[in-house]
This record gives C-alpha cells, structure tokens and sequence, in this order.
C-alpha cells in the first residue's frame, strides 16, 4: 500500500518537476533525415556517434522490416550478446549476457547480469523479461558494466526498451497477421490529444500460434511396450494429444502524457500482458531409457503425469505482468533540470517441466512465482557554460517474491518448496562531462550501492530418507559497494572520433537458495568487474557510411557458478545426494573481445548492415568441482558465451511511383557454439547456426497502407538456443528447438 500510495502521491508533484528534453530522453534512439541516432545513455541528447560507449540502437521501423516481434531476435543484431529463452526448467525468462557477463537461473536468489529496463524502469525478475514487442519506438543495448549510469546496477550491460510517447497528432495504426501453425497477431495503436497540453496514446496487441513439437503418447505409438496409454487421443490425430510450444499473449498498454509548459513532460503510463503459452518446446536428447527419445526431433513423449500420484501437471509456461510508472521530467532553471521515475509492478509466473519424457518415472516440477517491485529514481542535472554537464541522482528499489514448486523427483524424493526472497537496494550516484576543448571531453562517474537480502525457507519433503526440512529457517545477506568510471574522447573531425574508458561493476551476493540441509544454507559474495575498453566511431564517404569499433579488456572476480558436486562434505545419503547443489564464488577469469558494426547506405534506399564480435573468455582460476579432471586446465567459457557472432542484411526500396516503394531485404545471423553449463560438458553443449530471413515489403505512396511477406528460417535450419543439463541429477538433457521454417503474411493501415 505504502508503495502505491507513494507512486501517486508522486503524481502530485507533476506541476513542480519534470526535465524539458522531454522526447529524446525516453525516446532514446530516433532516426532523423540525415540518419543520426539520438541517445540519451549519458543522460543528456547526444548523437549516437558522439556517445563513448559501445551502443547498438534497433528503432521500431528497424523491428518491423526485420518481421521481430521478440526479444531474443534482437539479441542477434548486436556484436557479443546473447538472448535467448531460458530452459523450461527456470520458466518464461530471458538468458541475457553480453561479453560473457550474465545470469540463466531464474530463481529470485540470483540478480540479472544484464539489466532489462522498460521506458527506464528496471526489471528485477529473469522471469517477465522475455517479452513480446509491441508499440516499439527503439531498443538500445549497451555493452559494459553500467554502474554509474541510470537505474540500478548492472555489471555486463543492459537492454534498454522504450515504447512510443504519446504527441497527441490523432495518429495511429492497425496491422494483422497470419502465417505458420496458424500464426494469428493483431496489433494497434491509436494516439489522440485531449488538450492543447494533454496527450493519450493506446495500444495493444494478441499473439497466438500452434506449438511445433508434437505431443505423442507412447502407450499409444507403441503399443507393445505395455505402457498403458494416459492421455485423451482422438481419432483425427493418432496418438499426438498436444504440442509444446503454442504461443497464447494478449497485452494492452496506455500512456497520459501532460506538457503543461516549456520545459515540463509529466507521463503516466500502464500496462498489463497475459501470456498463457504451452511449455517450451523441448527435446530430449538424454535420458536413462532410450527408448523415450525420439528420433524426430519436433516429437516429445511428455505426458505431464507423475505415476506414483496420478497428479497431472499443467502444460504452461506462462506469465502475467502489470504495471504502473510516472516520469516526471522538468526545466527549473535555465541551466538545470530534473527527473523522477516511480514504479510498481507485480508479476505472477506458472511453468512445468518434465526432465525426462519418460512415462514411467516422476521427474517433473511445477513452480508458481509471486513477484512484485518498486523503484524509485530522482535525478537533477545541470549545465556549467559550456565546460561542464553533471547529473547526480539517488535510486531506492525494492522486490519481494514468492516461489512456491512442487518436485516429483522418482526414485530421489518429492518435496514442496514455498520460500520468500525480499530485497532492498538503495544508491546514490554522480556523473560529470567536462568540455576541456571543442574537441577533447572527460568523464567521470561514481555510484555508492547499498544491498539487502532475506531468505525464509518453507520446504516440505516427501521421502522417509531425508532429513526435515529446514522449514521456517532464515538467512540474510547485506552488502555495499563503490563502482566508477573514468573516460576520454577527443573527435579529430566531424567526422571521427575516439575513445577510451575504465569502468567498474558489481553482482550483488546472497545466499543459497536451494538447500538440501542445513549446512547448505550458505552466502556467497558479489561478482565484481574491472573494464578497460576503447574503440572509434566514424561517419566516412561523406556521411553514407557510419563504421563503429570498439575492443575491451576485462577482470571478472569472485563469479559465482553453481557448484554440484563439491559441496558441504557428504551429504549422507544416495537418494538425495544428488540435489547437493552450492552456489559459489568459484572462479576469475579474463574477457577480451572486439566489435563492429557498420551501416552503409550507397545510394537512396539501398542499404547495408552489417556486425560482428569477437571474445575471447579465459578462466584464471576456478575452485571445486567445477575447475574440472584435469587441475591447472581451464578451458572452459562462461555460459551462454559465443565466441564469435555476427549479422548482416541487404535491403534495397524500388520506387514504384504511385504505386508506392517495394523493399525486398535478406537477413543473416551467425554465431559459434556455446554451453549452458559453466562446466562446458558435451552435454551441455550448443551448437553453433547460421539463419536467414527473407521479406518483401510494400509501401503505399502516400503511407496510408503497408503490406510485408517475411520468412523466417529461411533455409529450414534445425537448431536449439538452449540446453539444461540436468546429468548430475537424473541423468536426462533437453534443448529449447528453435522453430522450423515459417512464414508470416502482415497488412497494415496507417491513419
């Protein structure tokens, strides 16, 4: 209540603060005419050119050519990052790391490496950030620790989304699509003023489309084995009963925009999203029993069913989120300026997952996550003449969430998990741009952070050979930390410029979340970061090609991995020695990489894109099972860490005159293999892809309509983005398939 009643307590301020960069500053990346970018990482418009740091910047109408309705695409468009949906076991969560910097394990004991933000709201949750775009106005993604810039921190980076503000032109859209597996999505937008000072924009979208893996039962498919048949099967279909994958989202968003004078933007916005998609579409590859892996690889013989029960678990993986923001910005001098950003969202995730598709063993879960935060942001900036930009700033946060799951876990045990992680962080930071020449900038910045952890375990076991459950047991953690960055660019032309920078980030510690005695109930401390990174940004070919380089060194410290085997002595007993499992700080390691992107436009409407990373990732020391058989060897690579990615596309706009432009565009993503596992065992292994996606758009020549054909998977790729080796456990691996071969048909109508 408090939290709520502060957010609109907030909205009373509105008449006495509120910044007058208004557009920009949440708008963040926006194309002109003459194709520069305009950001605001640094707190204030800058030209992405004139920004030192390494930024990708994807724009709506970027999003829209490429046929991008998710996250994880993104993630391929940018040099050394990784996004992908994370294995169905950690539920409808997004595994996001950038140079080798990131988090996979969706449980509420672990913050994310990389911070997702909604129109500069940070999300504190795995689970809810992988998300369904709609209404996009731009997407940055920085790469580095971003301690001692805006919102919370972040050690490897933070993808930053930013919808559409509302203008109050009485503008708007509404486009439809159909494609594969009955791919149905309506999306629309419609933006009106109210007032000459008051502006609503509306929008919303639902998405649904089949599942690609076939559900089949194996009493059914085989009826000589003599496993009895479990599920309804109807005539139509054989023995497939359901499918893995079906996508089911519907969200709706709205934004009160009041410029009540020069200088002030108050925005009120909200937005709720319910996602009631099936279980991820998984593989299994391992198990104990052969014969439950199938040799096709879009067929699965899950049945949801523990045997030993008879309890039927759902097939869902699913998400519902809502929220509540207000971001007051305003002038209140010539020469300063401030921000507050107030937030209060909740979110509530289901999601099943059965280790094994075997019909006769029990290895299934469920888990139900009750999550909420509030954020609360203040930052004032100001000018001094023209030698000095600073911001100083304090962000407070707070999240509570509840994971409640029930464990099927055969021949081991069954317990119920209902465990409570709440968290505090506040911090104070300032940042400074001091102009010594025209031409020669330094930076500097600082950020004091302040963490608080606690754990209340509720942990009921089912099995006569484990010991009580440690139910009603607590534990904390509390920390601090300073983070800083130091900087220098100098531009030698309008035309080039280079930088050079020293940043520092910080993971904050906790405790061990899952603990199968007491003994296992123990902290672990921060990850922390030490970044040296310069790079150049160029316009050359007067101004038609735009080529960015960046290359970095890092000292990662104290990473904390997921220890299953050296963990807390003997752990008395076969049956459940294998959930001894120890988060820790096992190792350091090394990361050196470098990136590219270019972006060539030769003549009108022709043009190019390109990017690509290179890293190299070096464990120097690892400690506990992890390090591996053979000591002294590390050759190991972080999870989720390609060492090479890239993209590329070719686009070119054939004017038809009256008959508008058409825009036939080819799209190529790459990237090596990684793992899923820091241990990189072969079972956890994810083999390296290369797609294409081929579209073909039409415009009309007035705009009013619009009209595009893509194809996604072009050459009908069979690949997987993800991998949970659950080996130590039970014996089993699944991989997330990636989707066949499909195509989407949109029209669209401007007004």
């Amino acid at each position: 209540m408090f939290r709520k009643s502060l957010l609109l307590s907030t909205a009373a301020l509105a008449a006495a603060m509120t910044p007058g960069m208004a557009y920009a500053q949440d708008s963040g990346a926006e194309a002109a005419d003459d194709n520069t970018i305009v950001v605001t990482a640094q707190f204030r418009e800058q030209d992405l050119q004139d920004t030192p740091l390494a930024i990708t910047a994807v724009t709506g109408d970027m999003l829209a050519a490429r046929g991008i309705t998710s996250l994880d695409s993104v993630g391929r468009l940018a040099p050394n990052v990784s996004i992908s949906a994370t294995a169905a076991v950690h539920g409808p969560a997004a595994a996001v790391y950038i140079r080798g910097i990131g988090q996979y394990d969706s449980n509420p004991a672990f913050e994310p490496g990389v911070g997702i933000y909604f129109d500069d709201v940070y999300h504190g949750a795995l689970n809810g950030s992988f998300v369904d775009l709609f209404d996009i106005e731009r997407i940055e993604i920085l790469r580095g620790p971003q301690g001692t810039l805006s919102g919370k921190n972040s050690i490897g980076g933070s993808v930053r989304i930013f919808t559409r503000r509302p203008e109050g032109d009485n503008s708007g859209y509404v486009e439809a699509t159909y494609g594969t597996d009955d791919f149905m999505m309506v999306r629309g937008a419609f933006d009106v003023g109210l007032s000459d000072t008051l502006a609503l924009r509306v929008s919303g979208m639902h998405k649904q489309q089949d599942g690609f893996i076939d559900l089949v039962d194996y009493g059914c498919a085989f009826p000589a084995s003599g496993i009895p048949v479990v599920n309804v099967v109807t005539a139509n279909n054989g023995c497939e009963w359901g499918t893995l994958g079906g996508k089911d989202v519907s969200g709706l968003a709205a934004a009160l925009r009041w410029q009540p004078t020069d200088g002030w933007d108050v925005q009120l916005s909200a937005d709720i999203v319910r996602d009631d998609s099936e279980m991820a579409p998984l593989r299994q590859v391992v198990t104990p029993d052969r014969r439950f892996v199938s040799p096709d690889p879009y067929t699965s013989y899950v049945n949801f069913k523990d045997p030993s029960t008879g309890e039927v678990y759902p097939n869902i993986s699913a998400v519902d989120t809502q929220g509540i923001s207000l971001n007051i910005q305003g002038d209140l001098t010539d020469n300063l300026s401030i921000t507050s950003i107030t937030s209060y969202r909740e979110m509530l995730a289901e999601y099943t997952n059965d280790q094994d598709s075997n019909p006769l063993t029990d290895r299934l879960n469920f888990n139900r996550m009750n999550y909420d935060q509030f954020s609360q942001e203040l930052r004032l900036s100001g000018v001094v003449g023209e030698m000095l930009d600073w911001t100083v700033g304090g962000y407070y946060f707070e999240s509570s969430n509840n994971l409640a799951n029930r464990i099927a876990s055969g021949a081991f045990f069954n317990f119920n998990n209902n465990d409570l992680v709440e968290q505090t962080s506040k911090s104070v930071f300032a940042h400074g741009i001091v102009h010594l020449t025209d031409a020669l900038n330094l930076t500097a910045g600082i950020r004091y952070t302040d963490d608080e952890k606690s754990y209340l375990f509720h942990q009921y076991r089912g099995s006569g050979t484990v010991p009580t459950a440690q139910d009603g047991r607590t534990a904390s953690y509390i920390g601090d930390h300073i983070d800083y960055r130091l900087g220098v660019d100098y531009r030698f032309s309008p035309d080039f410029m280079v930088y050079g920078q020293f940043s520092t980030g910080y993971k904050g510690g906790g405790t061990n979340p899952r603990p199968v005695t007491l003994a296992q109930i123990q902290a672990y401390n921060p990850e922390t970061l030490q970044a040296w990174e310069v790079g150049f940004k160029s316009d050359l070919l007067d101004r038609t090609l735009r080529f960015n380089v960046s290359a970095f060194y890092n000292e990662y410290s104290d990473i904390i991995l997921i220890d299953s085997a050296a963990c807390c002595g003997p752990v008395g007993g076969p049956d459940w020695a294998p959930f001894a499992i120890l988060p820790r700080n096992a190792g350091t390691a090394e990361i050196t990489g470098i990136e590219a992107e270019l972006f060539w436009e030769p003549v009108d409407r022709l043009i190019i894109s390109a990017g690509g990373g290179l890293l190299d990732f070096k464990y120097t020391s690892l400690t506990g099972a992890i390090a591996g058989p053979v000591p002294g060897q590390l050759p190991f690579i972080a999870p989720y860490t390609a060492e090479f990615n890239a993209n590329a596309s070719i686009s070119y706009g054939i004017d038809m005159g009256n008959s508008g432009i058409v825009t036939p565009r080819l799209d190529m993503t790459t990237q090596s293999h990684m793992y899923s596992e820091p241990n990189n065992a072969i079972t956890s292994l994810i083999r390296g892809y290369t797609l294409f996606n081929a579209a073909l758009g039409w415009e009309s020549a007035d705009d009013g309509w619009g009209a595009s054909l893509n194809v996604r998977n072009l050459f009908d790729k069979e690949y997987y983005g993800t991998a949970f080796d659950a080996t130590p456990f039970s014996g089993t691996v699944q991989h997330n398939m990636g989707r066949p071969r499909e195509w989407m048909l949109t029209v669209r109508r401007n007004f």
